[in-house]
This record gives structure tokens, sequence and C-alpha cells, in this order.
């Protein structure tokens, strides 16, 4: 039986069918079994990729921990930045691993881990941790301290988180009863300060190595006091009045700068002198200060003679240098004399001599409506001129 074009062609086309079908048959094991290959081999360099932190995510770490330290939370913002740096640790990245262990240091200052927070700040600036005493009493002894002017005359700090590192470092000693260190640190930090040319960082070492200074002259005044030896008694005077003058001259100059500091150096000059001023303190402070023009004591009775002197603490005040002390005669009122004060310092910055001054602020509180009694503005002379 004759077959026709048309049958012919179409038994062509089964038979390559089946071929098709019998090489796919043979095929797909082979090509599952590549397909499976492929899924295994991106998987693996997902997981890799997983497993090898990018510098953005260590930086992400970095951030959060610092909102945690802001929001109150220390300890999970120690455990952030500890993942911050094994995170840069396995980057490699050197200057990321320094700054996650001084941004641990603010966390453990935050729990009063001092110890701990010395120890993380030494490691990150590549310091010999033997100069963080073991605790708030044991201190370092005089090798420990010509060890770290050593280092720190060798050391060159140009780098932001060197300055940050040391800054930390230097309060962290401060507060574990070591003010010599801290002060070394401070006075070698704002030697190179002056290389990043950032008035921020200066200010703010400025303003520590003054709060330093405060310490270092409640220490000499302890010395004076404790001691009998006349010798020693004369050296401490000396050193408590240079550190009174230092700390002084450091924050009057915060207080008339426009730093972002200059408020807290206005609270710190005030909470410095916070416990009672003997008049022995004051007449050895106060002696040879010729420069000093004007001394303020606005508080109750200070211008109130007794036996030791006519005009009580102005007199005394008078006696050991002030060219001018302006002080009171009786018990005066809070707010009525905060009202003085004010006038009498605008008159001050605005020409007039402490005379003019004060007798506008008296004339400015006898025009009020309710300090026009001579209670409230005649209670403060002038002693001196």
């Amino acid at each position: 039986m004759k077959l026709t074009q048309t049958q012919t062609h179409g038994k062509k086309m089964a038979f390559i069918s089946r071929l098709i079908i019998n090489c796919f048959k043979k095929t797909k094991y082979l090509f599952l079994s590549l397909l499976f290959t492929l899924i295994v081999v991106i998987n693996h360099e997902v997981i890799l990729a997983a497993s090898t932190p990018s510098l953005e995510i260590a930086k992400s770490l970095t951030q959060q921990g610092f909102s945690q330290l802001y929001d109150g939370k220390p300890e999970a913002a120690f455990q952030t930045w500890q993942a911050a740096y094994r995170a840069y640790e396995q980057l490699n990245n050197e200057q990321g691993m320094n700054g996650s262990l001084i941004n641990q240091s603010l966390a453990l200052q935050a729990l009063g881990s001092y110890t701990t927070a010395c120890q993380a700040l030494t490691q990150a600036l590549s310091l010999n941790n033997g100069i963080c005493p073991d605790s708030l009493q044991k201190q370092t002894n005089f090798s420990q301290l010509s060890y770290l002017k050593s280092t720190l005359h060798q050391k060159q700090i140009n780098e932001y988180f060197q300055f940050i590192g040391f800054y930390n470092l230097a309060n962290v000693l401060r507060v574990m009863g070591e003010p010599e260190i801290s002060y070394v640190i401070l006075q070698q930090c704002l030697t190179s300060a002056v290389q990043l040319q950032n008035q921020k960082i200066q200010d703010n070492l400025l303003l520590n190595l003054a709060n330093t200074e405060v310490i270092l002259y409640n220490q000499a005044k302890s010395k004076y006091q404790l001691t009998d030896d006349f010798t020693a008694q004369k050296k401490a005077i000396i050193l408590a009045k240079s550190k009174f003058v230092a700390a002084q001259q450091i924050y009057q100059e915060l207080s008339n700068s426009q730093s972002t500091v200059s408020l807290q150096a206005k609270l710190n000059w005030l909470l410095a002198w916070d416990t009672p001023l003997m008049v022995n303190d004051l007449k050895a402070l106060l002696q040879n200060k010729s420069n000093l023009d004007l001394l303020v004591l606005s508080a109750c009775q200070t211008a109130k003679g007794d036996r030791r002197s006519f005009l009580g603490i102005a007199g005394i005040a008078a006696q050991a240098g002030a060219r001018g002390v302006l002080a009171s005669l009786w018990l005066v009122d809070a707010d009525s004399t905060a009202q003085l004060m004010t006038k009498f310092y605008e008159g001050l910055k605005s020409g007039l001599t402490k005379a003019e001054a004060l007798r506008s602020a008296q004339l400015s509180l006898l025009k009020s409506d309710k300090y026009f009694h001579p209670y409230y503005w005649s209670a403060f002379i002038l002693v001196g001129g």
C-alpha cells in the first residue's frame, strides 16, 4: 500500500518527537543534578556573604550602640559595641576596632565599671594597662607615671579617635583617684590638639583640665590641713594657690567665650567651691593677688564685722589684696539680691565704675514697686575702690 506524502511526513514527525522524549528522559536527571549543584553553590555564596559582615553593618551597630546609651541602656550598648568590635575585627579594620573599644568604655563608665573601662581604653590606645588602678583606692606609683609621660612624649596624637580615647582615659583616671596622670594626659592632648584645628575638642580638653586642677587644689589643701610640718605646709599652700588660680583662669576663659561648654564652665566654677571656705584659706588664696580688681560676696552678712575684722569677710578680703569688695551687712532677700546683682553687672559692662554701677543698681530697686524698701537695696556696700 503506497503511502501518501502527508502520511509520510506525519510518521517522520512522530519519530522525531519520540527521540526528543527519550533524550529528555535520559538527561532530566543530569539537568536536575546540575540545577541542584548551582543552587548549592549560590546558597554557599550567600552563607559566606552573611558570615562576613560589611562595613555598613559595623557602622550600623556603632550607631545603634549610641542610641541605646542615650536611651539609658548602657548594658545593651556595651553588648552592641562588642558586636561592632567583632565585625570590624573580621573586616581587619583596626581603626574601627579601636573606636569600638573606646565606645565600650563609655558604656562601662555609665555602669560604674571604671577599671574595665580603663583597660579597654589602654587597649585601644596601645598603652600598658598597668597605668589602670586595680580599684578606686589603689593608686599607681611613680614609675607608672614616668612610663606614661615618656610614652605620651613619643606618641603622635594626631587622629580624632586618639583624642577621644585619651580624653576618656583622663576622665576615668581622675574618677579613680589619679588626677596627676589625668593632668599629664590632658596637657599632652592640648599640645597636640592645635594640629586638628577643632575648637570643640580644645574647649572640652580645657574644661577637663580645669576640673582636674580643682581636684589637685583640694588634694593640696588637705595636705596643708593634715600636716604640722612647716615646710610641708608651705609647699602645700603654694601648690593649692597655683591650682586654684589655674582653674579660675580656665573657667573664666571658657565662660566668657562663645564655646559650647561655656555654661558648663560657669556651673563647674560655682560647684567647685561647694565646701566651706575658712578665713585662713581665703587669706592664703588672696595673698599677693594685687591683680584682683573686684570680689563679690553676695551671701548674707559678708560685711558684718566681728573680732577678727571690722568688716567681716569683706574686710579680710580687702586686707589680703582685693582692690574692691562688694559685700552685705545683713540677711538679704534672695530675689531682690539676684535682681540687684544683675543690674550691677550690667552697669559694669556698660562702662560704669564699681561705685556707679552699685548706685545705679540700688536706684533701680528703689524705683521698683516691689523692692523700694531700703531693706532690699541698701544692704550692700563697696569696700575699696
